[in-house]
């Protein structure tokens, strides 16, 4: 199954809010799981990140 990304709004706040570095360290998520997270700051960034997952034939697999 391809993995797709998550994509976060607003990366001041996420970087705030949550460590994702710390839950992986934790193990409460997987590094792969980590990288599939990216940050945008608007819809048009959105947009880019979701057309290069698409058109560069994503096959990011792991746990």
């Amino acid at each position: 199954m391809r993995k797709v990304p998550v994509i976060l709004f607003g990366q001041n706040y996420w970087d705030r809010t949550i460590n994702f570095d710390a839950l992986v360290e934790e193990g409460a998520i997987s590094q792969c799981g980590r990288e599939l997270l990216q940050y945008a700051e608007s819809a048009d960034e959105a947009w880019v990140i979701i057309l290069e997952n698409y058109t560069n034939g994503n096959n990011h697999k792991g746990n």
